[in-house]
Protein backbone atom coordinates (compact mmCIF):
# COMPACT_ATOMS: atom_id res chain seq x y z
CA UNK A 1 0.00 0.00 0.00
CA UNK A 2 1.16 3.12 -0.92
CA UNK A 3 1.28 6.32 1.22
CA UNK A 4 -1.44 7.78 -0.78
CA UNK A 5 -3.66 5.04 -1.01
CA UNK A 6 -2.73 4.47 3.17
CA UNK A 7 -4.07 8.00 3.79
CA UNK A 8 -7.31 7.71 1.66
CA UNK A 9 -8.11 4.50 2.84
CA UNK A 10 -7.26 5.98 6.81
CA UNK A 11 -9.82 8.80 5.90
CA UNK A 12 -12.51 6.42 4.34
CA UNK A 13 -12.45 4.20 6.97
CA UNK A 14 -12.64 7.46 9.96
CA UNK A 15 -15.37 8.74 7.91
CA UNK A 16 -17.42 5.25 7.17
CA UNK A 17 -16.62 3.56 11.21
CA UNK A 18 -16.75 6.82 13.84
CA UNK A 19 -16.59 4.71 16.89
CA UNK A 20 -12.94 3.34 16.08
CA UNK A 21 -11.75 7.03 16.07
CA UNK A 22 -13.57 8.73 19.31
CA UNK A 23 -12.40 12.30 20.48
CA UNK A 24 -9.81 12.42 17.55
CA UNK A 25 -11.18 15.74 16.89
CA UNK A 26 -9.30 16.53 20.05
CA UNK A 27 -6.14 15.37 19.04
CA UNK A 28 -3.54 18.11 18.26
CA UNK A 29 -1.83 17.25 14.10
CA UNK A 30 1.76 17.87 14.28
CA UNK A 31 3.35 21.43 12.82
CA UNK A 32 6.87 21.93 10.75
CA UNK A 33 8.06 23.31 14.48
CA UNK A 34 6.83 20.43 16.42
CA UNK A 35 8.72 17.95 13.80
CA UNK A 36 11.61 19.81 13.93
CA UNK A 37 12.00 20.26 17.75
CA UNK A 38 11.59 16.20 17.91
CA UNK A 39 14.07 15.56 15.04
CA UNK A 40 16.37 18.09 17.10
CA UNK A 41 15.85 16.19 20.51
CA UNK A 42 16.36 12.97 18.88
CA UNK A 43 19.34 14.06 16.65
CA UNK A 44 18.44 12.32 13.62
CA UNK A 45 15.57 12.82 10.93
CA UNK A 46 12.26 10.76 11.33
CA UNK A 47 10.59 8.38 8.95
CA UNK A 48 9.00 10.18 6.22
CA UNK A 49 5.85 8.04 6.55
CA UNK A 50 5.41 9.15 10.04
CA UNK A 51 6.19 12.72 9.71
CA UNK A 52 3.24 13.22 7.27
CA UNK A 53 1.42 11.03 9.08
CA UNK A 54 2.04 13.20 12.30
CA UNK A 55 1.17 16.31 10.48
CA UNK A 56 -2.37 14.94 8.92
CA UNK A 57 -3.63 13.11 11.69
CA UNK A 58 -1.51 13.40 14.94
CA UNK A 59 -1.34 11.14 17.28
CA UNK A 60 -3.65 9.36 20.14
CA UNK A 61 -6.39 6.74 19.42
CA UNK A 62 -6.83 4.75 16.21
CA UNK A 63 -9.26 1.61 15.89
CA UNK A 64 -7.73 -0.61 18.87
CA UNK A 65 -3.89 1.23 18.53
CA UNK A 66 -3.07 4.31 20.44
CA UNK A 67 -0.26 6.12 18.51
CA UNK A 68 2.26 8.27 20.36
CA UNK A 69 2.25 11.88 19.62
CA UNK A 70 5.12 14.44 18.68
CA UNK A 71 3.00 17.57 19.81
CA UNK A 72 3.84 18.49 23.13
CA UNK A 73 -0.27 19.36 24.09
CA UNK A 74 -1.08 15.96 23.62
CA UNK A 75 -2.08 13.44 26.25
CA UNK A 76 0.00 10.80 23.74
CA UNK A 77 3.49 13.25 23.33
CA UNK A 78 5.94 10.56 23.36
CA UNK A 79 8.41 12.64 25.51
CA UNK A 80 5.62 12.94 28.12
CA UNK A 81 6.65 9.03 29.51
CA UNK A 82 9.75 8.57 30.99
CA UNK A 83 10.27 5.00 29.71
CA UNK A 84 10.12 6.60 26.38
CA UNK A 85 12.84 8.78 27.28
CA UNK A 86 14.88 5.73 28.03
CA UNK A 87 14.14 3.84 25.08
CA UNK A 88 15.02 6.91 23.31
CA UNK A 89 18.55 7.09 25.15
CA UNK A 90 19.01 4.05 23.49
CA UNK A 91 18.95 4.61 19.89
CA UNK A 92 15.06 3.66 19.44
CA UNK A 93 12.10 5.98 18.84
CA UNK A 94 8.72 4.82 20.44
CA UNK A 95 5.52 4.73 17.64
CA UNK A 96 3.53 2.69 19.45
CA UNK A 97 2.61 0.75 23.12
CA UNK A 98 1.00 -2.20 23.03
CA UNK A 99 -0.28 -2.02 26.12
CA UNK A 100 1.06 -5.47 27.62
CA UNK A 101 4.46 -4.34 28.45
CA UNK A 102 6.08 -3.79 24.13
CA UNK A 103 6.34 -0.64 22.31
CA UNK A 104 6.82 -0.55 19.22
CA UNK A 105 9.88 1.85 18.08
CA UNK A 106 12.36 2.65 14.85
CA UNK A 107 15.67 2.30 15.13
CA UNK A 108 18.11 4.96 14.89
CA UNK A 109 21.01 4.60 12.40
CA UNK A 110 22.95 7.42 11.75
CA UNK A 111 21.56 10.71 11.38
CA UNK A 112 18.06 9.32 10.92
CA UNK A 113 15.33 6.25 11.39
CA UNK A 114 14.89 3.43 9.64
CA UNK A 115 10.99 2.85 8.17
CA UNK A 116 11.86 -0.63 9.99
CA UNK A 117 9.70 -1.86 13.29
CA UNK A 118 11.36 -3.25 16.21
CA UNK A 119 9.56 -4.58 19.02
CA UNK A 120 10.88 -3.83 22.57
CA UNK A 121 9.42 -6.18 25.45
CA UNK A 122 9.28 -4.49 28.92
CA UNK A 123 7.46 -7.84 30.36
CA UNK A 124 10.43 -9.98 30.79
CA UNK A 125 13.51 -9.95 33.11
CA UNK A 126 15.73 -9.33 30.31
CA UNK A 127 14.66 -6.84 28.01
CA UNK A 128 13.78 -8.25 24.67
CA UNK A 129 14.53 -6.35 21.15
CA UNK A 130 13.11 -8.10 18.09
CA UNK A 131 12.83 -7.17 14.53
CA UNK A 132 9.18 -6.99 13.13
CA UNK A 133 8.20 -8.16 9.62
CA UNK A 134 6.38 -4.66 8.81
CA UNK A 135 6.87 -1.21 7.95
CA UNK A 136 5.23 1.89 9.22
CA UNK A 137 2.15 1.55 7.30
CA UNK A 138 1.46 -2.28 7.54
CA UNK A 139 1.93 -2.16 11.39
CA UNK A 140 -0.44 0.28 11.58
CA UNK A 141 -2.77 -1.70 9.89
CA UNK A 142 -2.22 -4.49 11.86
CA UNK A 143 -2.87 -2.69 15.16
CA UNK A 144 -5.66 -0.63 14.33
CA UNK A 145 -7.71 -2.67 12.18
CA UNK A 146 -6.09 -5.99 12.04
CA UNK A 147 -5.48 -5.94 8.65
Amino acid sequence: MTRKEFFIYLEEKMNNDPNLFLFRELEPKATIENIKEIESYLGAELPSIYVAFQKIFGGGSFGFTELFSVVPDSEYYVLGIQRNINIINNEFFPIFDDQTGGVYCFKKVDSYFLDEIYYMDFSLPDISISLVKENFISLFNKLAFNL
